[in-house]
């Protein structure tokens, strides 16, 4: 038998690799086309509109505008800063489960400083040394990029609104949007956090169609660590710089936090798992927001990663 490919096999071939390929460009095309809906129908002056063109097609709202337009205007603002989901009406993007990788994905924001960005390459850092099979993925538009090339880190950046000529907000966030589902799509994370004063629309948008993804907001002063289990404090030091120390027993196993800049507890108060120890302190110098926590069984030292998994 010939096994060599006929000219007709071969046409063929390329016929299904090419619609393959056009269908592949068609579902990313398709795909920007839902995020651009989606952002339009998400805007402040949508919603507001939508709500007056309501209120007069049914006449029995308008008694109650002067009312619910305020309210839907603060509603509105909420979700803007953060602190309010984005309703689900609003996502027309069918999320569907897939498989995670062991990924996170780290994204400090540009601040005056660099305090965002040193408390995440701390971080990241201590994820490396706790985990060294996860992998730790940056998005950033900071500049100090050599930093983590250096740490073989990978990293996607893009530059903050300002640095591109009369760019709206508008079309800023929409960048970050579409560079954000690229990298979830090509990492597929687990995790996700973000360090900044405020988070961004084209974030929130973005991190809204992974809700199979964990995520986290660190903000500078707000860490408090929490016991990780039921416990006896049994020492509350004070170290010669000023910082704080608390030792916890659990039967064998003793957990200690440092770094802190207050506390919560007092010598010999029994804890319950989870809560509130003190108040991570936050380095003016170097802007980082570290908690030292160690593990012991006797004067074994043990990995703390388990214990910090607990839910």
């Amino acid at each position: 038998m010939d096994d060599e490919t006929t000219p007709a096999e071969s046409s063929a071939a390329e016929g299904v690799i090419s619609t393959h390929q056009a269908y592949d460009s068609l579902k990313k095309k398709h795909s920007r086309s839902q995020r651009e809906v989606r952002r339009l129908r998400a805007s402040v002056s949508f919603q507001l509109g939508l709500h007056i063109t309501t209120a007069a097609r049914q006449i029995w709202r308008l008694p109650f505008l002067p009312i619910s337009l305020p309210l839907l205007a603060v509603k509105l603002g909420l979700q803007r800063l953060g602190h309010r989901p984005i309703e689900d009406s609003l996502s027309i993007e069918q999320s569907v489960h897939i498989e995670r990788e062991h990924c996170i994905v780290l994204f400090p924001t540009n601040g005056v400083g660099f305090g965002h960005f040193t408390r995440m390459y701390a971080v990241a850092r201590s994820l490396r040394k706790a985990d060294p099979s996860l992998e730790i993925v940056f998005f950033t538009p900071m500049p100090t990029l050599h930093i983590l090339y250096s740490e073989e880190f990978p990293t996607y950046h893009l530059a903050g609104r300002y640095k591109h000529a009369n760019m709206s907000a508008t079309q800023w966030n929409g960048l970050v949007e579409d560079m954000l589902h690229m990298v979830f799509d090509m990492h597929r994370p687990k995790w996700f956090m973000f360090d900044g004063a405020f988070p961004y629309r084209g974030m929130l948008n973005a991190i809204a169609s992974q809700p199979h993804m964990d995520k986290w907001w660190m903000r500078r002063g707000s860490l408090k660590k929490r016991s990780v289990f039921q416990g006896k404090v049994s020492s509350v030091l004070t170290m010669p710089n000023g910082v704080k120390v608390v030792m916890i027993r659990h039967g064998e196993y003793i957990s200690v936090y440092s770094n802190l800049s207050e506390v919560y507890v007092e010598k010999g108060e029994t804890l319950d798992t989870k809560q509130e120890v003190g108040l991570v302190y936050t380095s003016k110098q170097e802007g980082s927001t570290v908690v030292d926590f160690q593990l012991w069984k006797g004067s074994q030292k043990l990995n703390p990663q388990y214990w910090l998994m607990r839910k």
